[in-house]
């Protein structure tokens, strides 16, 4: 299904940001030359371990400031599970930057925001990230990213197409 939205980037995260499916134009943004799940299959852990000038936020700190206070959001409904707890330890332990916003305790709800990103090939996007909660199991937020201002050079549209065309 989500192959059908090119040339759009398109992704699946759970409300801990664990990639569930991706299709070629996300995989070419984020994972270039790489699957998700060679890269660890979360994107924060990606986003707080990976090299610096290898995360592809153009506004990073405050990028990352909101996804982590979008996990405590959904950190509510799992407080006291052990693979959730693991996540939240073994992330603090491996990145003290996440650790302090961990501890700063802010929290976000899930929603609709632009995040830019940078790409090598094509530039910045500017992309709108969207997020539906599944009824049967509210407990957190699945997202996904789609261009903003589609079809318009530089934000989505043309540079998704070029991206898709991407090996």
């Amino acid at each position: 299904m989500l192959d059908t939205l090119q040339p759009l980037p398109a992704v699946v995260y759970n409300g801990r940001y664990d990639v569930l499916g991706t299709n070629g134009v996300y995989r070419a943004i984020f994972y270039p030359g790489e699957s998700p799940s060679a890269a660890g299959g979360n994107a924060l852990w990606q986003l707080f371990t990976g090299r610096l000038e290898d995360c592809p936020l153009v506004f990073r700190e405050a990028e990352l400031r909101v996804m982590v206070a979008t996990l405590r959001s959904a950190y509510g409904n799992h407080v006291g599970e052990p693979g959730w707890e693991r996540f939240v330890r073994e992330l603090c332990r491996a990145s003290p930057e996440f650790a302090g916003m961990w501890a700063s305790g802010d929290v976000v709800p899930p929603g609709p925001r632009v995040k830019t990103f940078r790409h090598r090939a094509v530039g910045e996007l500017r992309l709108r990230s969207q997020f539906a909660v599944r009824a049967r199991r509210a407990r957190g937020p699945d997202g996904g990213l789609r261009p903003r201002g589609r079809g318009e050079p530089g934000r989505g549209g043309a540079a998704g197409e070029r991206l898709s065309r991407t090996p």
